[in-house]
């Protein structure tokens, strides 16, 4: 556009260069009317310094500068075109003009304010505006209005862009300050919205003495109130007029006294402090677009590090801070491949901030998320727009709300929505919901190449869209964790298996509980010649050694083309892993990979693994047996045999070779005594004289006030631990279980990220069968018994759940990962 608009070439390769390094204006070139500005304002500064050298020119590099430069330049233009008096500069040119320039500006903000963006000959009238009249203002009134039609006899306007408009209503709020003068009752009832009586009082004063950084405010927090944006701009330019540059543009129709500096950082202090509340992430970017106006990049140059690497913040980012981001990442020219925000170590706010990054990413991965409209709208949004990049969204272990959820459900429906793969887990969903979740899901089916739907998350539809999926040639992935109707999942896959070909290769069905009668059907699906399958996932399934020979036995017997198989956390017991042994040894057995981490393998089991590893027909290539007791003989003889040239084997993980974890009451060796901290226990949290025992309670109690104590009912024990311990708790006035580190954050409320697993430094489960850390939850059966054991392994970085009962325990959950702090039990009261 620039090289056809701009004659001379190497302008317009100055102009295009001037742009590209410019943020503020770079993003604006995909609206024509402002390519059209730029080029009008930046040849006739760029001519203007090759004619004249010795000038100090500056080019614009915000949009404040850019459209007032623009209007200077179409004032010069029709005071030299229709003016009858010459003028010496441009402040003479708005000097002289001012009344007519603050008519124009007034009914620019009062129609904006308004939400109206067409105006009759009427409306012009109204604020005695004429455009007709020969002269400067009919002059600039063509350059910046265009004629929409005529209708009933009355001819309508509209300036010739919405941002010309928006430009206009910031000037005449912002002399409207300058001046001292609130005459516009629009303008009062804008200022007004929210505020303080003060300011009510302070309004109907002569003149009315507002500062500037309190007006800013204002505008702030009433712009963030307009759910589509329609003050965006105008807030922008009100910002970058705070700026003496500006105010140096505008001499002869601006006075400014106030010092420059002081108000500006304060601007820029309330434009990165302020917490909105109930406004879109799209509002909050606005504000980083302020900033930009306000010439201040600080707050890119502590996130550009992160945009297209896989480097990570040390510590949390503020809000801000992820606005920030969010706006780089749009703004790169690479598309992100894989977006997951919880990488960047986001607050709760934070991450509701970061999520517009998403309308620039080929991959949505996100879980444990509160789905509230303005997330549910963000996401959609990345889905309905035109050229849509996204391709695969993972919203799993997540809180699903009405209303957001919907407006998800609008986006998987759009025409626009490209998505290849799909994955949904959580709760919250209403029955209707559901269906509508299902129905969406549904249509999207000939394009999935994988689908995710855990946690009951469409349940009583959840059928008819796995048959659907298994009708599809497409899918090649299919996750069905953590589901109450798996024996009707077992039938609906085994129908589909045996009935006609399908294109699945990789199944999941974790965290369930399959009976025997269970792995019968499914058992049965995998000797078809119809199936497909290359890789299956039946971990932490309680799966019996029964259930695990009769897989064994199909496996055997038709050689399906499994590859990988994982049945890890399921008691197999050494029969089990001998009857797996018998199909390593198959001539026709492809399996490669095999992940047996705790299910109770021992020295005799180890020792037939060691035998199938030797046969000629084995072409298993990773072995997977931590968390079992092989003995150190068991582990040295698997080690030795991977060292051997002639067995395919590859890598293997012996971890966690002990004892304990065959037989669990072993674990109690760690026991270890603690003691409840006073000064962390919230305020309807009783303690028992010797700080055993945690009591909910409503009254109040008299705690001094102490900076480690909890809002909400939770309290913290006085040990910090740092090696290996167990603990078991009585639950009947516990809800919740966990440990925290002793940096957690105490205040807010208990629903928020200040409770035990809605942060990064706590682990909680829950007596409702959850799992929660750093907000997300996994679901599981919930307890059987009010007793939960705890094994921390902290050098290891193990922790692990389980229900305790008179005799014995029963696994529930295990954490793997890397402690950086001492932990300290926690617990959440009822």
């Amino acid at each position: 556009y620039f090289k056809n608009r701009v004659k001379d070439p190497k302008i317009a390769e100055k102009i295009i260069n001037h742009i590209t390094i410019s943020r503020s204006l770079y993003i604006m070139c995909h609206i024509p009317i402002f390519c059209w500005i730029a080029s009008k304002v930046l040849e006739h500064l760029l001519l203007r310094k090759e004619n004249s050298p010795q000038e100090t020119i500056k080019t614009p590099t915000t949009l404040i500068e850019m459209y007032t430069h623009f209007f200077c330049i179409q004032m010069e233009v029709a005071t030299d075109k229709y003016g009858s008096k010459s003028y010496s500069d441009t402040a003479e040119i708005l000097k002289s003009n001012e009344e007519f320039i603050f008519k124009l500006s007034r009914m620019a903000f009062e129609k904006l304010e308004k939400g109206e963006i067409i105006f009759s000959s009427d409306d012009l009238k109204k604020y005695d505006i004429s455009i007709d009249t020969a002269g400067v203002y009919c002059g600039l009134c063509t350059a910046i209005f265009k004629e929409e039609s005529v209708f009933n006899s009355k001819r309508l306007y509209c300036f010739v862009h919405l941002t010309i408009q928006e430009y206009f209503a910031a000037l005449f709020v912002y002399k409207s300050f300058a001046s001292k003068r609130i005459d516009s009752p629009n303008l009062k009832d804008f200022l007004l919205i929210g505020s303080e009586e003060e300011l009510k009082a302070k309004l109907e004063e002569h003149p009315v003495d507002l500062p500037l950084d309190e007006l800013m405010e204002i505008a702030i927090a009433n712009s963030a109130l307009r759910k589509t944006g329609e003050l965006d701009m105008f807030l922008r330019f009100l910002i970058g007029m705070s700026l003496k540059s500006t105010q140096e543009l505008l001499q002869g129709l601006i006075q400014q006294t106030e010092d420059h500096s002081e108000v500006v950082e304060e601007i820029r202090k309330s434009l990165t402090d302020i917490d909105l509340l109930d406004c879109s992430a799209d509002r909050c970017l606005n504000l980083i677009h302020c900033l930009a106006e306000l010439k201040d990049s600080t707050l890119y140059d502590t996130v550009r590090q992160f945009v297209n690497s896989n480097q990570a913040p040390e510590t949390q980012l503020s809000p801000v801070q992820c606005s920030a981001l969010a706006d780089l990442i749009l703004m790169s020219k690479t598309p992100l491949e894989e977006f997951n925000p919880k990488k960047y170590r986001p607050t709760v706010k934070g991450l509701f901030r970061l999520l517009p990054a998403v309308r620039n990413s080929r991959k949505l991965r996100i879980s444990g998320v509160d789905l509230d409209p303005w997330i549910g709208e963000t996401i959609s949004s990345a889905l309905w727009m035109p050229r849509s990049l996204l391709t695969e969204l993972h919203l799993t272990l997540s809180a699903f709300y009405e209303k957001g959820s919907k407006l998800l459900v609008d986006g998987l429906e759009n025409s626009h929505c490209k998505l290849e793969a799909l994955s949904l887990s959580g709760y919250g969903l209403s029955g209707e919901m559901q269906k509508s979740f299902a129905s969406a899901i549904e249509s999207l089916i000939p394009n999935l190449k994988e689908l995710e739907l855990s946690d009951n998350i469409v349940k009583c539809s959840l059928l008819s869209v796995i048959s659907a999926g298994l009708r599809c040639p497409g899918l090649k992935t299919l996750r069905l964790n953590r589901n109450l109707q798996i024996t009707e999942v077992c039938n609906e896959i085994a129908t589909a298996f045996t009935a006609h070909s399908t294109n699945l290769q990789e199944l999941e069905l974790s965290y369930n509980t399959l009976k025997d009668s269970d792995m019968e059907i499914l058992s049965a699906a995998l000797t078809s010649t119809k199936c497909s399958l290359k890789a299956l996932s039946l971990s932490h399934n309680k799966l019996s050694a029964k259930g695990c020979a009769t897989l064994a036995s199909a496996l055997i017997s038709r050689h399906p083309p499994l590859r990988e198989l994982d049945l890890s956390w399921n008691d197999l017991l050494d029969a089990g892993v001998m009857e797996l042994c018998n199909v390593l040894e198959n001539p026709f057995c492809p399996l490669e990979t095999l992940r047996l981490s705790f299910c109770k393998v021992t020295f005799d089991g180890c020792s037939r693994l060691v035998r199938a590893l030797a046969s000629d027909h084995c072409s298993l290539k990773e072995l997977n047996l931590s968390f079992n007791h092989l003995t150190e003989e068991g582990a040295q003889m698997l080690m030795e045999k991977r060292e051997d040239s002639r067995c395919s084997l590859q890598s293997l993980n012996v971890d966690q070779n002990e004892e304990c974890w065959v037989n669990l009451k072993l674990l109690r060796q760690y026991a270890c005594k603690l003691t409840l901290n006073p000064n962390t226990a919230g305020v309807n949290v009783a303690l028992s004289k010797d700080n055993k025992v945690a009591t909910y309670v409503h009254e109040k109690q008299l705690y001094p006030d102490h900076p480690e104590r909890f809002e909400g009912p939770q309290v913290l024990c006085e040990e910090g631990l740092t090696s290996r311990h167990y603990w078991e708790v009585d639950c009947v006035n516990v809800d919740e279980v966990g440990v925290a580190y002793r940096s957690i954050p105490r205040q807010g409320d208990c629903s928020t990220e200040y409770s035990f697993g809605k942060n990064e430094k706590s682990w909680c489960w829950d007596r409702e069968g959850k799992f929660y850390h750093n907000n997300s939850c996994h679901s599981f059966l919930a307890s059987q018994t009010n007793n939960i054991g705890v094994y921390l392994d902290w050098p290891e970085g193990i922790l692990c759940f389980f229900d305790v009962s008179s005799d014995s325990l029963t696994h529930l959950y295990t954490v793997c990962t890397t402690f950086t702090e001492p932990l300290h039990p926690g617990f959440g009261v009822r």
